[in-house]
């Protein structure tokens, strides 16, 4: 097998000298050397670097899929799926986590060798200025969460990135609608809180002892409630939505109300006083204290 060829069989569109990464889904942000059989990817905390003879090495299965930009959706279920069984759990002082003041609450942390299935390579220096990502200097990185889009049913169909900053992104070519990610069991009876983010979701299952789903996005809190109310009929459902004031027609508030019209269910956004900063409940609770959210979420169904 050829260099191309391996790193196309990984998901790797190759453009010239440098491909789109399947991991991170950087444009044009892994250098190859195709004479020292090295790729890896310049974007800060992916992990999908090493040596393309590993790739293509038999003791490697990959599961057969043509490249990123024509991985289907069922292909890239499969592939989300081998991502996160080969993450880790998220320790508690997780940057990000650290930020946003929340526990973990079944989060993973990518592993930072390379793409699943393969090993470590050895520490090398590629091309350019940054170092393969290997286990000299992984110390040096900190690896995103990684977080499990599931169906109603439980079927993993996605992997959501969250970087120490903030950045968050999807496996290319995974459809995340309908997917979300579940924090506590849902009980006959008891309530389901829906939100966008997973701050949002951990936020809210600290202050209310509920279990609660982050569905992503805005966008999203339709699909993902209709999805509940069909699989959970016997839960009652709220959605816990973003306050957006500062985004013209509040689309935050704006998509609760369509997701909550629609399976039936109340809708709560956090409100904010003058000159307080923030647009989400994890915000709110950052703001005002995690009694303060727990008082105003749960004051806020009587």
């Amino acid at each position: 097998m050829t260099f191309e060829a391996a790193l196309e069989r990984a998901g790797a569109i190759i453009r010239g000298r440098r491909a789109d990464c399947p991991v991170c889904g950087g444009k044009q942000t892994v250098a190859l050397d195709p004479d020292k059989g090295l790729y890896y990817c310049h974007k800060f905390g992916c992990t999908f670097s090493g040596s393309a003879r590993r790739l293509a090495g038999a003791e490697v299965q990959f599961i057969p899929h043509p490249t990123a930009g024509e991985r289907t959706a069922e292909q890239a279920a499969a592939l989300a799926v081998r991502i996160w069984e080969s993450a880790t759990p998220a320790p508690a002082g997780h940057p990000y986590l650290q930020r946003k003041g929340v526990q973990p609450h079944g989060a993973r942390a990518q592993n930072i060798s390379v793409l699943p299935g393969t090993e470590p390579s050895k520490p090398t220096k590629p091309p350019g200025p940054c170092y393969a990502i290997n286990a000299e200097n992984a110390k040096r990185v900190t690896p995103p969460l990684v977080l499990a889009g599931c169906d109603a049913h439980g079927a993993i169909r996605t992997v959501q990135f969250i970087w120490s900053d903030g950045r968050k992104r999807f496996l290319r070519g995974s459809s995340p609608r309908g997917c979300m990610f579940p924090i506590g069991g849902p009980e006959p009876g008891a309530r389901l809180w829906v939100c966008e983010g997973f701050a949002t979701a951990a936020t809210v299952h600290e202050a209310t002892g509920d279990a609660a789903v982050a569905a992503f996005s805005a966008g999203n809190l339709l699909a993902a409630a209709r999805a509940l109310r069909e699989r959970f009929p016997g839960v009652t459902l709220v959605i816990a939505s973003d306050n957006d004031r500062a985004t013209q027609g509040n689309p935050g508030i704006a998509a609760a109300k369509q997701a909550a019209d629609a399976v039936g269910c109340r809708a709560l956004w956090p409100q904010f006083g003058d000159g307080i900063a923030g647009t989400d409940w994890n915000d709110y609770a950052a703001a005002y204290g995690i009694e303060a959210a727990r008082w105003a979420l749960l004051g806020g169904l009587q």
